[in-house]
């Protein structure tokens, strides 16, 4: 069972490289709607990695969104406001330069943060690594 939870990782871990490289790539190309819909994917897979690491099953993007908030609330990651009003930021903000770059890199750290938390937690036999 634990094989396939890390299987399971390591796909959400590829998923969000890529969505990574797409947004830089999107954002470089100046289309920032695109840019953006890239990060909030980044902040999704992000939060089901978190999930998937704390056992938590989902059944939408709301739930994985609210779930990952509670985590993070009670966690030692530490962001600059909630992680739920990060991700929908999108909801409120139009997909200009300024917001496109800030959203990308906030989406950069929160996954940063995340990987760091799940990385302390998984013994180093365990660690989760994209090849």
């Amino acid at each position: 069972c634990a094989g396939v939870t890390i299987d399971l990782a390591q796909t959400i871990q590829y998923e969000i490289d890529e969505k990574i490289k797409l947004a830089k790539e999107t954002l470089e190309k100046r289309k920032y709607a695109d840019s953006v819909y890239h990060s909030y994917n980044v902040f999704v897979h992000s939060a089901k990695l978190l999930l998937l690491n704390n056992g938590i099953k989902y059944n939408s993007q709301k739930t994985v969104i609210d779930e990952a908030n509670e985590i993070i609330k009670g966690s030692n990651i530490k962001l600059k406001k909630p992680f739920k009003e990060l991700v929908l930021d999108i909801k409120i903000e139009l997909p200009r330069e300024k917001f496109a770059e800030q959203y990308l890199t906030d989406a950069l750290e929160v996954y940063e943060l995340i990987k760091t938390k799940i990385n302390d937690v998984i013994p180093d036999s365990e660690e989760l690594v994209v090849a």
